[in-house]
């Protein structure tokens, strides 16, 4: 859009996305409650079957009546114990204040590990440091931020077979590697290996 002039040209980019919102309030309808929230209400058949479908196994099966019986005991533990936000942040038997901080502390750093910068700011990156046209950078944006969509495949097919730990490791070794090849290729601004170096530095946004 940054072919067209006047409001259009931002108004229907943020305007197109509210398809996209209205696409997921559409499929949310035909997600079910979670199991947790059914034995939570004292709904424990549709919870039975709702870990049933989860898990396509009968509800004899081992996996479901551990499963079953592990959401109920929660619920029972947390029946005798305050419910106010500070028991968040409370040490005890499961190590919720533990879990809770381990949350916070990745969301945060998810924020602060710098992708943000490299996803706004790369067209200007590759027009003003690597030389490339307005319009070639705006594209080459485009498709950085695709990335993120092709990345998403590759957890949600081997999560349940590799883990979490590894390639979140893994994952944040190969950002650092990449942030600090960026910061190290853009430093030779001025230089004459600048548009070299530059040019290098496109693929460390690509990963």
């Amino acid at each position: 859009m940054n072919f067209v002039g006047g409001a259009i040209a931002w108004r229907l980019p943020v305007g197109f996305q509210i398809i996209f919102t209205f696409v997921v309030i559409f499929l949310v309808f035909g997600l079910p409650e979670s199991p947790r929230y059914l034995y939570n209400q004292g709904r424990a058949k549709e919870g039975l079957q709702v870990l049933c479908d989860v898990y396509n196994k009968e509800p004899e099966h081992p996996e479901i009546v551990k499963e079953q019986q592990d959401i109920l005991d929660a619920i029972g533990m947390e029946a005798h114990r305050g419910k106010s936000w500070l028991e968040l942040f409370k040490p005890d038997r499961v190590q919720t204040r533990k879990r809770i901080l381990l949350a916070y502390g990745m969301q945060f750093m998810n924020q602060v590990g710098g992708i943000n910068l490299v996803v706004y700011f790369v067209p200007t990156v590759l027009q003003e440091n690597v030389g490339l046209t307005r319009n070639l950078s705006l594209l080459l944006g485009g498709v950085i931020n695709c990335m993120f969509v092709i990345g998403s495949f590759v957890p949600v097919l081997l999560v349940d077979r590799i883990g979490r730990r590894q390639p979140m490791m893994w994952g944040s070794l190969g950002l650092g590697i990449s942030m600090m090849m960026i910061a190290v290729l853009l430093s030779f601004k001025g230089s004459a290996n600048e548009h070299a170096t530059s040019s290098a530095s496109v693929a460390f946004f690509f990963t």
